[in-house]
């Protein structure tokens, strides 16, 4: 094998890092992965001398957020979305969707029954399959009136069977899997009718008449100023990409038979294409086109010899053929347009500097280009007005894209008026203090919500969605901490609850228990909630939440601290005493030595863990690797009441891992509170709030919980869930 093959070999099925080739506008990395690992690629625009293209990431983020929350299965699985640091500098990571086409065609030749092909399109079946499932993908993709736009074989991906394999071992077999298509670089898509802010910014290809003249004139009018040829662009412009990118791979004379293809079925190929250009000619579009499509395009793979064909598989050439034999050249890489130059009413000096200086801007940074909509201050500030018009209807699941007939503005946001923002959460705010002894879970916290320590009555709600029994059970521990906190307001003198008489006997169990017994019980829990963080990850979906929910009610296992003796009359007490220094003598360090004995009385009550979790987290200073490891624990001893843990543990392991440097962790768990917590609002208070409770370390979970919120299409429900997030004025 020849270094040119093991370059080759590496580009497409390498495990190493490696820069792909793009425009100078983009960067795309293949991430290192081990053997036995899925591969990941990150994406980012960049900034350029043709100007700021950053923005579009978060654009092709949104539209990926979009087709997953309706359900289309030929994209791409998003890993995460990082919006960095503030400055622009964001990229999107997604699961490898497997080589592309061009790829296929060009650096994957195969073998079979003796004879080198250069690529598997050379084969009849495989061709009529491609076609067939990018119809099929493309199909789901125009019902939501989403159009790619930059369809091409290096934008289409064929995942391998086997998924994990060797091309390097003599023999090895592969099978193009074309029920798992996948279409990929959705950034310069839209929706048809979208409010566009900017031309989008593809240039016109020369050398692959792939670009449909429709899109090639309204590109050209944009650039002009005039976006209206480009918001009524429609899925014609993707059949008509389609139509050549099939034809680019037709063979052009009538093979021998031997691959399939007889003058009858290439007749058929060849009137497939033609009538894919003719659903892209008709004025008006034809509604019924996809279907009578996707009906032509299967008739072939009807028959066993076809079907056949695409099951046996290949084996992998160890050389590619000679360059004479290979018909098909690489796709070229997206064009982008020149840079769009603002009006200039002269080309002399007005003696105004300012004037000047604006007239002499030859290259406008493209993506930040604001267009007024309807969105709160704070958003127009920063403005992602594109992104904005693009995800306004996700809170309707999409429905809305497939009946309105005229532009859709985004929902006005409630935050429109900033006066009227409630303040940020005070931590002791008295009022707040006295809701909570009162149990009002729905006034406003005194600390950030759910991140602190919480009574029993503040999880009441929460409680009776999850066993609506439990409501009609007595609840003791709430009932007499609150009797036991109304003493502390009759005054100093007021009867006080003495110490239990075990308390100083706690201390040394309480070591022994965090020292021995908790490492190993959190040690049990990680592996299972990992599990959780992931499925939180992905659920990009709204309805996607009852999927975490029932990962973790199932899959984290019971934590059991067996040969402990339980006193839960004294962590009652204790934990009592524990949260009156905290919030009224505003002592954590004392609060934190009544949590420990507590601890030491009950380790299996999920309130007593958690609260010692949090109490680790607010002294001075905080100590989030153990608070982690609480965490953990109390999601261990859940219990029946709380079958997929409490909303302020799932908080507290967000908090830790922040602070422990586990930035993934912390936005995954953030994202799990979303998910558990049916009332929004509360979910992005607790985002705001852990950043002015515990610092910058917390922006990026909380971050990452208000973008769920703002693709979801619900930042406009809460002011507290405003987009972009403006964590100085905490909001």
């Amino acid at each position: 094998m020849s270094a040119t093959d093991d370059v080759r070999l590496e580009r497409v099925f390498g495990r190493d890092r490696l820069r792909m080739a793009t425009g100078s506008h983009v960067e795309v990395f293949r991430e290192a992965a081990a053997p036995g690992e899925r591969r990941r690629y990150t994406k980012r625009f960049l900034a350029t001398g043709d100007g700021d293209f950053r923005q579009w990431t978060e654009r092709e983020w949104r539209i990926l957020a979009l087709l997953f929350g309706n359900g289309v299965k030929g994209i791409p699985e998003v890993v995460r979305f990082d919006l960095g640091a503030g400055d622009g500098t964001s990229f999107v990571q997604t699961w490898d969707a497997g080589p592309t086409v061009d790829q296929w065609a060009t650096l994957i030749p195969v073998v079979r029954d003796g004879r080198t092909r250069a690529s598997v399109f050379e084969d009849c079946a495989h061709w009529f399959a491609l076609a067939h499932h990018c119809l099929r993908v493309l199909a789901d993709v125009h019902r939501l009136r989403l159009v790619h736009l930059d369809l091409k074989a290096d934008n289409v991906c064929i995942p391998h069977d086997p998924p994990q394999l060797d091309p390097r071992r003599p023999g090895t077999m592969v099978r193009p899997v074309f029920e798992r298509l996948a279409l990929i670089d959705f950034a310069f898509s839209l929706v048809s009718g979208e409010r566009l802010a900017t031309p989008l910014p593809i240039g016109a290809e020369r050398s692959y008449a792939y670009q449909s003249p429709r899109l090639l004139a309204a590109l050209d009018a944009g650039r002009q100023g005039d976006l209206g040829p480009t918001q009524r662009l429609d899925w014609r412009c993707d059949l008509h990409a389609l139509a050549a990118m099939l034809e680019r791979y037709l063979p052009s004379v009538q093979s021998d038979g031997t691959d399939g293809w007889t003058r009858q079925r290439r007749d058929h190929a060849a009137l497939l294409v033609e009538r894919l250009r003719a659903c892209h000619d008709t004025d008006p579009p034809e509604v019924d086109c996809h279907d009578r499509l996707l009906s032509w395009s299967v008739e072939p793979l009807r028959d066993p010899a076809l079907m056949q064909s695409l099951a046996r598989g290949w084996t992998l050439a160890e050389q590619a053929p000679p360059a004479a034999t290979v018909t098909t050249a690489p796709t070229p890489m997206t064009r982008l347009a020149p840079p769009v130059r603002p009006p200039v009413a002269s080309t002399h000096a007005t003696g105004d500097a300012a004037a000047d200086a604006a007239a002499a801007v030859p290259r406008p940074d493209l993506a930040r280009t604001r267009t007024p909509l309807p969105v709160a201050p704070a958003a127009r500030r920063r403005g992602k007005a594109l992104a904005l018009a693009l995800l306004a209807g996700v809170a309707g699941g999409g429905a809305w894209l497939a009946t309105r007939d005229a532009p859709v503005a985004p929902p006005a946001v409630t935050a429109s008026k900033p006066a009227q923002k409630p303040p940020p959460p005070r931590v002791n705010e008295p009022a707040a203090r006295a809701a909570r002894r009162e149990g009002d879970s729905t006034s406003a916290p005194s600390k950030p919500p759910g991140a602190g320590p919480a009574t029993q009555a503040r999880t009441t709600e929460r409680t009776k969605a999850e066993d609506p029994a439990k409501d009609d059970r007595k609840n003791d521990r709430g009932t007499d901490e609150r009797k036991d906190e109304r003493k502390d307001d009759r005054g100093p003198d007021a009867e006080r609850d003495p110490p239990p008489p075990t308390a100083n006997a706690q201390e040394p169990k309480a070591r022994e228990l965090l020292s021995s017994v908790l490492p190993k019980a959190a040690a049990a829990v990680d592996p299972a909630v990992a599990e959780v963080l992931l499925a939180a990850a992905n659920a990009h979906g709204q309805w996607q939440d009852r999927d975490v929910q029932r990962a973790a009610a199932s899959r984290i296992p019971a934590v059991e601290v067996p040969g402990v003796d339980v006193d839960a009359d004294a962590a009652r007490r204790l934990n009592a005493q524990a949260l009156r220094a905290y919030w009224d003598a505003k002592q954590p360090a004392e609060a934190l030595r009544l949590q420990r004995q507590a601890y030491a009385a009950h380790p299996l009550d999920p309130e007593i863990v958690g609260n010692l979790a949090f109490y680790h987290l607010r002294t001075d200073p905080p100590d989030p690797r153990r608070a982690r490891q609480l965490a953990l624990q109390a999601l261990g001893v859940r219990g029946r009441g709380f079958p997929a843990g409490r909303v302020e543990d799932w908080t507290a392991l967000g908090v830790a891992s922040a602070l422990a440097g586990r930035s993934y962790d912390a936005e995954h768990a953030f994202l799990v509170v979303l998910a558990l917590n049916p009332q929004v609002d509360k979910s992005c208070r607790t985002a705001v709030g852990s950043v002015q409770a515990y610092g910058a370390a917390l922006e990026p979970a909380a971050r990452a919980l208000l973008a769920r919120v703002h693709a979801r299409g619900r930042s406009g429900e809460s002011a507290w869930c405003a987009w972009p997030p403006d964590f100085a004025q905490g909001r």
